[in-house]
């Protein structure tokens, strides 16, 4: 995704990552990571569960998400999951 980022914004396109990990883990990533560095969308922490609980993607008994990616349209209607 980020190496796309560029032309995800010019189609209008907002991408958004969604992480079990804490905003600490996501700093210390994007200070640590080569790769991070280079993510210029958002990055947010669902340490609830609340997000990863509702598309389908989490191992509960771990408190982990599984990767995903979603497409979701203006509509909110859920276009391709892989």
């Amino acid at each position: 995704m980020a190496a796309q980022q560029e032309t995800f914004r010019n189609l209008g396109i907002q991408v958004l990552a969604v992480s079990t990990d804490s905003i600490y883990s996501h700093k210390i990533f994007a200070e640590t990571s080569p790769s991070a560095r280079k993510i210029q969308y958002p990055l947010l922490s669902d340490r609830s569960h609340f997000i990863t609980q509702q598309y389908g993607v989490l191992r509960e008994e771990l408190g982990i998400a599984f990767r995903a990616t979603f497409i979701i349209d203006p509509n909110c209607k859920v276009k391709y999951t892989s």
